[in-house]
């Protein structure tokens, strides 16, 4: 469908979002038990964008509770998920959400793209488009033997020396090694990551929204066990054929034996086995050239994604936006990018966008 006419917003319940969701190019974060998880004391907007009495997309965004100066902001982890892949089309809708945040006082939006289903561009005015790359195996049917890099099998071969189990268990006690392994995890790359490494990696997620998502069904659990004893375990979210890994943990016995490089493997093997369209790998930082060598060896392509975020669009928050303005022109200058950065950060609870 190619569009050119004029697009509206309409908030709906759950199940009138929940209607017909499969027909659409939807991220796995935008399926409403996902978001329902992880909602907490948050206002969850379940919106529809119509085009000539059609529903041409579907969005769940959330209503963040930020700092006094920061106010409401909207966050949603992925793009709207599109009827079609068409560019006019998903700029209008990105226009009209910035109108409809306006017009509900909300502060700004930022748009992730999360396991976003496609490649469109933000061109809509008001926003700032942001890129990433995410790394997924995609499978082949045609492919009867599934291939892996000389690294991953390396790796593989010094895993097999401890005689590894690789078990699909989604239950309450793996859930809870999961709890406990992360927290192992945190030990070991804390101090790597500056000591700002997070256990519960994404926007608004925390332990009890990991255990509402369980409860609702949506995910799924493996593990690595030695001598009966679990190592590691990854949690990843699953629909159609298709999975993102949210979290791998795993403890010092696995890193040293390389059981999460098995459980990857093996995980990788089932999937392709069972006909998957796709596992998704998330994504990683540019510069992260150590995590995208790994993601490459298990064999996953760098897919460019593009999501996008607005300045300030309330008074008197507006007054910050030259503040930003006047770090994009001296970020050149290291010092007083930093001094800048310090300030947004302090008044905003944001990271500058510098």
């Amino acid at each position: 469908m190619q569009g050119n006419g004029k697009v509206s917003i309409k908030r709906v319940s759950r199940e009138e979002y929940d209607r017909d969701f499969e027909k659409y190019h939807y991220s796995l974060f935008l399926v409403s038990d996902y978001a329902e998880s992880f909602r907490d004391d948050r206002e969850l907007y379940y919106l529809h964008f119509e085009m000539d009495g059609k529903v041409v997309a579907k969005l769940a965004a959330f209503r963040m509770n930020g700092t006094k100066m920061l106010g409401k902001w909207l966050y949603c982890d992925a793009a709207p998920a599109m009827l079609d892949e068409d560019e006019y089309v998903y700029n209008e809708c990105l226009s009209v959400l910035l109108s409809w945040a306006k017009k509900n006082r909300l502060s700004k939006i930022v748009v992730g793209y999360l396991d976003q289903q496609h490649q469109l561009y933000c061109k809509a005015k008001g926003y700032i488009s942001r890129t990433n790359r995410e790394f997924i195996r995609f499978f082949d049917p045609a492919e009867e033997v599934i291939t892996f890099s000389k690294s991953l099998r390396y790796n593989v071969r010094k895993a097999l020396r401890v005689n590894p189990v690789f078990v699909e268990e989604t239950s309450e006690r793996i859930l809870q090694k999961l709890h406990e392994l992360l927290q192992a995890t945190h030990a070991c790359r804390n101090d790597k990551h500056k000591g700002h490494y997070r256990m519960y990696p994404y926007i608004g997620m925390t332990k009890e929204g990991v255990d509402k998502l369980f409860y609702s069904g949506y995910i799924k659990l493996f593990h690595v066990e030695v001598d009966g004893e679990i190592h590691c375990v990854r949690l990843a979210i699953e629909k159609d054929k298709r999975m993102f890994g949210l979290m791998i943990a795993g403890d010092e016995f696995s890193y040293k034996h390389s059981l999460a490089h098995f459980l990857q493997h093996e995980l990788i093997t089932k999937l392709h086995n069972e006909g998957y369209k796709y596992y998704n790998i998330a994504g990683s930082k540019f510069r992260e050239d150590g995590l995208v060598a790994y993601k490459e060896s298990l064999g996953c392509m760098r897919y460019t994604v593009h999501g996008g975020y607005t300045r300030f669009l309330t008074f008197p928050r507006v007054m910050l936006n030259p503040l930003m303005d006047a770090g994009k022109v001296v970020a050149r200058n290291k010092k007083l990018k930093k001094v800048i950065a310090v300030v947004y950060k302090t008044l905003t609870g944001f990271e500058a966008d510098l």
